[in-house]
């Protein structure tokens, strides 16, 4: 779609995303009336967009509250970031694209559903995305240091032009992923939102070149040998992991290197399919390696930010792994942010 809707045609669009959902028997009258199949009612007051930003959100909650209605935010499409924010703050909302989330108390109504995370309005490298290089270095540097930046400390670090990491830091700004602690100086109040802000627009499975192979003797004989072969490597996910939480023992392993088949004859890998025990990432960009850490078997891994982000956007397998890993992140904020 080359145009974002006008605001009676995000109204249009919406009521019929909800009617599409409503249960047999409900239907939606004109006043945005809801009636539910025994004849009771409900008035829902449409607050109607088109954007809707993280900050925005108190203000929204505000002028909903005020009407005494229940509320229904209507945008051309809602972010992840502003979904979750709307679902802690208790305002139901609806996108054209299908997100839509209602609670109804009386008559009693819940309807929730997703449709897509991707702005379908937003031309490809338009500010409001977090793909690319630099966007990657600056979360990087946000999420691996702990204290406050300034423009010149993140330029300093991650050898971005200044322009570009102030057009970043707006943006994560407007998401309320970073605040400002005086007119120069930024910090991140919560470094989990911004990670997964991060990886609604990137993902390890996504954005490099992966293939598969097996480790015949197993994943230690192949930690042994990564560290005699004198190969670039950095190891991310469930291994990465398990040299910083306590867990399940890894059955597989995911290693960035910049040659995927230079790596697979130095370290005696053979070529598989599904059931492969070894996936190698030849990575979009170098980020990745920033920041490793060598291990005391010298094999390298990546630093902690990006083995939660790779977990997050990789495989099936390790998403389900994820949760353990952000556990032990929370509880250890100290010992792995620099």
């Amino acid at each position: 779609m080359d145009e974002a809707p006008t605001c009676d045609q995000l109204r249009a669009r919406a009521l019929l995303v909800l009617a599409d959902r409503l249960p047999s028997g409900w239907r939606i009258e004109p006043g945005t009336i809801l009636t539910s199949p025994e004849g009771l009612s409900v008035e829902l007051r449409l607050s109607i967009h088109q954007t809707v930003e993280v900050q925005d959100v108190p203000r929204l909650r505000n002028q909903l509250n005020e009407t005494g209605r229940p509320g229904l935010v209507v945008a051309d499409h809602l972010s992840a970031p502003v979904r979750r924010r709307l679902t802690e703050t208790g305002l139901a909302f609806a996108d054209c694209t299908g997100n839509l989330l209602l609670n109804v108390l009386r008559p009693d109504l819940f309807i929730s559903d997703r449709g897509t995370d991707r702005d379908p309005w937003r031309k490809p490298g338009t500010a409001g995305t977090l793909q690319g290089a630099d966007t990657a270095a600056v979360v990087r540097a946000l999420l691996d240091y702990n204290g406050l930046w300034t423009t010149r400390d993140l330029v300093s670090i991650t050898k971005i032009p200044t322009p570009q990491v102030h057009r970043i830091v707006d943006l994560l700004e407007a998401e309320g992923l970073v605040a400002r602690h005086s007119p120069g100086a930024i910090a991140v109040p919560d470094w989990a939102p911004l990670l997964r802000r991060w990886t609604d627009d990137l993902g390890f499975v996504r954005n490099n070149r992966l293939t598969r192979w097996n480790a015949p003797r197993g994943l230690e004989p192949l930690m042994t040998r990564i560290h005699t072969a004198g190969i670039p490597h950095a190891v991310t996910g469930p291994l990465a992991a398990a040299h910083w939480a306590d867990g399940t023992a890894p059955r597989s392993a995911m290693i960035y290197t910049p040659d995927a088949n230079a790596a697979a004859a130095g370290w005696n890998l053979t070529p598989a399919g599904p059931r492969a025990n070894v996936l190698l990432a030849e990575p979009a960009t170098d980020i990745v390696f920033i920041r490793a850490r060598t291990r005391p078997t010298n094999s390298r891994t990546v630093a902690p930010a990006q083995i939660a982000a790779d977990l997050l956007t990789g495989p099936l397998s390790t998403q389900r792994q994820a949760k353990h890993f952000l556990r032990w992140l929370h509880l250890n904020n100290k010992s792995w942010r620099l």
